[in-house]
This record gives structure tokens, sequence and C-alpha cells, in this order.
């Protein structure tokens, strides 16, 4: 955060120059630093379905639901790092909410079967013809499905004249409800009902309003969540005999094989002319690959 951020008890709609003067250390600008006074706590329920391999099938299953609170985020960790957003340098517990990676549900799945076909197998398993065409083929999958990661609706430009952190809105409605202006440009009451949660409008901007100039708003951090995220990778291959200890092994991998798209989070800032609308991804088209290895 910016220590030397100016205190939320100094801002002033009358300065000229605003906050030039007052920040804790006037001589300086803005100065970085960890304040090192955070909390954090997670807790859940976690529960593992496993078999082992018999009959030729081996699956695991892995199902997560959680609540991860805190009171700021590192941005380790990729696209799903999230922001860094706060509001007031001086108020560690104001911005106590859900982290960045705070994942509520999240199912995992991953597993290998071997067909019954061909020698040794319960069809199909009398000629080395039909072990050569049917026999070993294997089909693996992993997947993962998960809700989204939250978010925080902020002004795009911040009034506050605290000169470092977010201007966070006053809550005036409901952001799930998504409500559209009706023509006598009363955008809070009477407005059209909206389906809730579409790309083009992921929640509603009209349940926010600016807390003013030289105000801090009592939006709490990560307050909204965006889209959750579905991925399942397929594998389908076999290993020929070729001669003793020669062996051919041919396989075609699908990434992301059913073409799913996982959306990224929306627009989020609440005093602009565009609704909350969804522009990206999080993880790209079917990727298709063929492969084989001969080992000798």
């Amino acid at each position: 955060m910016d220590i030397n951020q100016v205190p939320q008890s100094e801002l002033s709609v009358t300065d000229i120059t605003p906050g030039s003067n007052k920040r804790p250390y006037p001589n300086f600008t803005g100065l970085g630093g960890s304040t090192n006074n955070g909390i954090s706590n997670y807790n859940s329920f976690q529960a593992v379905f496993q078999k082992r391999l018999t009959h030729g099938l081996e699956l695991n299953a892995n199902y997560t639901f959680s609540k991860f609170l805190d009171s700021q985020d590192s941005s380790g960790w990729g696209s799903s790092a999230g922001s860094q957003t706060y509001q007031s340098s001086f108020c560690v517990p104001c911005n106590y909410g859900p982290s960045n990676f705070d994942l509520r549900h999240v199912f995992t799945f991953s597993g290998i079967y071997t067909l019954p076909f061909g020698r040794g197998a319960q069809f199909l398993n009398k000629s080395v013809l039909e072990d050569v065409v049917f026999g070993g083929w294997r089909l693996a999958a992993t997947s993962r499905e998960n809700t989204g990661s939250p978010f925080t609706p902020v002004m795009s430009s911040s009034q506050t004249y605290a000169q470092a952190g977010s201007q966070f809105p006053n809550l005036i409605g409901n952001p799930r409800s998504v409500v559209a202006p009706n023509n006598t440009g009363d955008t809070h009451n009477g407005g059209a009902q909206a389906s809730v949660h579409t790309l083009a409008n992921w929640f509603n901007k009209f349940a926010y309003a600016s807390p003013g100039i030289a105000m801090f708003g009592n939006v709490h951090r990560n307050s909204l969540y965006g889209p959750g995220y579905t991925n399942l990778n397929l594998s389908f291959g076999k290993t020929f005999s070729v001669y003793q200890k020669y062996r051919l092994e041919i396989r075609a991998d699908a990434q992301n094989a059913l073409n799913h798209a996982s959306f990224g989070g929306p627009d989020s800032a609440i005093d602009d002319t565009h609704p909350a609308v969804i522009t990206s991804v999080t993880d790209g088209g079917r990727h298709i690959q063929l492969y084989a290895r001969f080992s000798f």
C-alpha cells in the first residue's frame, strides 16, 4: 500500500491542490510499503473419491467447498491473481473480505480406462488380429470445474483526493438484480427488469453510486463474483507390440475437448457509460494434437 496516503480525516473538497501538503510525510509523494498487519483465514470441507486400478479402470475425484477471507492478496498465481485493491492504507480491517483466490466450489476429476478388448481381456481376445485392431486402447480424462473469482466494483477515476488507493462506491441497491434504466432517466426505480448474469451485463451497475468528492465509499472489497471455469481434457491411444522389445504408441490428446468457453471478469467500473460487459476468456479453445512414439 501507499504508506504516505492522505488520511481520510484530512480530505477536503475545498483544497485547491487536493492533498498536496497533507501527506504524513509531506516532503515525499507516494511511498510504497507493506504494513504487515493483515489477517487471513481459510475454512473448507473436502471430499475425495478414489478407485484404485481394477478391471482396467482407475478414478480419482475431489470436491472442495471453502471460504477464504483476508485483508490483501499477493499477485503470484498467474491470471487468477486478481487486483490488489484497497481504499485506505490506514484501515486494514476495512479491506477484509473474500480473497482473490476464494473459489467456493471446486471439483476435479481424473480417470484412465483400458478398454476390455484384445489379448488377456474380456472381449475380442481370440486372435492376434483382434488384439492388434481392438486391444490395448486407453481412454484418459481430466477435468476441473469451479465457481468464479471475486472482484471489487470501483469508481473508474478516484475523486477522494487521497492521492492513493481506489475509490469504492456506495451500495444503494441490489447488484445481482440487473435493472435497465427506463425512458424517464430513472436508473434506480421503475427500470425494466433484465436477465441476471449475462456476458453483456454481468451485474447491476445502477445498484451503486458515487460517494462524492473527497469521500470514501462503503462497498466491501471483492463483494461480487465473476463467471466460473469448466475444462475437460481427453486422451485416447494405444501401444502396439511390433516385434519383441519394439513398441509403437499412438495417441490423440484434446485440451478443452468440449470447446467450452470460460470467461474472465466483467468491467467493474461503475461510473462509466458501459454495462458490466465481459470481453475476455480465461481458457483457450479446443486444441488437438496427435502423438506417436517408437520405442526400441
